[in-house]
């Protein structure tokens, strides 16, 4: 598996001894085409299957990375997190320090664009920016990497990944890089007033609903509805599904991950009621 490059875009790296690094990147927005998530399994996890796609919204993050006799992490513009909350990007910190031993300071400075518990990804993204920043300073093997992401969200390999589109099956360790819809303009619609479930909660109510169908995605994006690219999480967000309903049109929309954000391949859609919008491209 290839991993990107400090998040393949418009990164870069000033000082880069071996002892200090700074590097600036952008940590690119998903959305799910199609998720379906397996009842739970004996091991206490969902297998989903599902397709990504990288979105044009980004949060910007400056990242100084050096040796230190002790590991140390240091966030700024954070104010987002709740009193005591650990970011992502912190875990991610601590888990590469716990995997390769070797002390570390990292410094982190963020401008947070992506929406908050939205479905988007901006955690996860900005967490494979951090694993990517450290892989690079420490020159890491990409299978360390990937295993250090699935011990703290299942979509952060495909982060890792530096790619447009691709399917997963499990729970991020079997990634397929695919053709993706470069450029297709689509809106994002992003609830101002729903209460956000942690994803762990969303899966634990997603549980209750039995009936949902245990299908399998196509492999490709040559041909998108809803029937073909469902989303499971629907089930447990039908009010604001149902609610955005009359404005889409013909075209394909869907929740985007666990949730409550939608998205709609309409780059006219409207203003709606109680909700965000934003309008941008799949890269």
């Amino acid at each position: 598996m290839r991993l990107s490059s400090v998040q393949g875009v418009e990164s870069s790296l000033e000082g880069s001894t071996d002892k200090k690094v700074e590097i600036t990147t952008k940590a690119y927005a998903k959305i799910n085409i199609g998720l379906i998530v397996s009842h739970l399994n004996l091991d206490g996890f969902h297998d989903i299957e599902t397709i990504y796609h990288k979105v044009n919204l980004f949060d910007n993050i400056k990242i100084k990375i050096k040796e230190s006799k002790e590991f140390s992490f240091s966030l700024r513009g954070a104010s987002y997190l709740k009193g005591g909350e650990e970011d992502l990007m912190e875990r991610a910190s601590k888990a590469f320090y716990s995997e390769i031993g070797h002390p570390f300071k990292i410094d982190v400075e963020i401008e947070k664009n992506i929406p908050l518990s939205s479905g988007l990804g901006g955690g996860s993204s900005d967490a494979a920016a951090i694993l990517l920043a450290l892989g690079k300073f420490f020159d890491t093997k990409n299978d360390c990497l990937n295993k250090i992401a699935l011990r703290i969200g299942s979509d952060i390999p495909f982060f890792l990944l530096g790619e447009s589109a691709a399917k997963e099956t499990k729970r991020g360790e079997k990634l397929r890089v695919i053709d993706g819809l470069h450029q297709k303009e689509i809106t994002l619609l992003v609830p101002e007033e729903v209460e956000k479930k942690s994803t762990k909660s969303a899966y634990a109510d997603l549980d209750s609903h039995t009936e949902r169908k245990i299908i399998g995605l196509p492999n490709s994006l040559d041909q998108i509805n809803r029937d073909l690219f469902p989303n499971h999480f629907e089930l447990i967000y039908k009010e604001i599904v149902d609610y955005v309903k009359p404005f889409m049109g013909s075209c394909y929309y869907s929740l985007s991950g666990a949730g409550p954000s939608i998205f709609s391949f309409s780059p006219n859609i409207g203003s709606i009621n109680g909700f965000k919008a934003i309008y941008t491209k799949l890269l």
